[in-house]
């Protein structure tokens, strides 16, 4: 394998990294049905459903029932996403009792709907972690910004050798033509070529004595 072919292949891979990392983190803001969102799991509540450094995709839902694994807002920066034990109606309303897959007790504090951010619906082991780096600003240059600018200095570059390749291609036939140009001779035109007409012997008989 040549120099040429592993430098195509690390472009290839990279491309690859950089283009998945910028659609899984523009999926919130694709038209789809619902809005998407992307979590990491930074715990081991609910292994082995979802396992530490897993990605999960989380879609709001009209309602919610029990065995639902459910991604709840607890404070302005803080989500935690168990699963829904209970649910109970209440004067104001419904309310969930979630817990933890791999917790002996359920979570203190019951959930209200408005607190739900959405449920689980997909989930992608170990991509938690490139993610949740991703997010943060190193990570961000890390895994996004560099990758780009690599793809479209690799994009210049073939623009580049294809424009110079067309160049020469062009120079030499020019080149070709002018050659072909100076080397076209004309022959001068021979008697050998263009034979004259033979000439013509007229002879006149003697004129007659006459006799007085």
């Amino acid at each position: 394998m040549t120099l040429s072919q592993v430098g195509k292949i690390l472009q290839g891979i990279t491309a690859t990294v950089g283009v998945g990392f910028i659609l899984l983190m523009s999926l919130p803001f694709l038209p789809f049905t619902g809005a998407i969102e992307l979590f990491s799991v930074r715990s081991g509540s609910m292994e082995p459903a979802l396992p530490t450094g897993s990605l999960i995709f989380v879609r709001s839902a009209s309602e919610y029932r029990v065995g639902d694994i459910v991604t709840v807002q607890t404070t302005s920066d803080k989500t935690v996403t168990h699963r829904i034990v209970e649910v109970h109606t209440t004067d104001v309303g419904v309310a969930f009792l979630t817990k933890g897959d791999n917790n002996e007790e359920p979570d203190p504090v019951e959930v209200v709907p408005t607190n739900i951010i959405g449920k689980t619906f997909l989930m992608l082991p170990l991509l938690g972690y490139p993610v949740a780096y991703a997010q943060t600003q190193n990570g961000f240059l890390m895994l996004i910004v560099i990758p780009a600018t690599l793809i479209i200095l690799g994009e210049l570059l073939t623009i580049s050798r294809e424009a110079r390749r067309l160049w020469q291609r062009w120079s030499r036939t020019q080149r070709a033509n002018e050659v072909s140009t100076r080397n076209i001779t004309f022959a001068p035109m021979s008697s050998a070529a263009y034979p004259l007409p033979a000439a013509r012997v007229i002879s006149t008989p003697p004129p007659k004595k006459r006799i007085v």
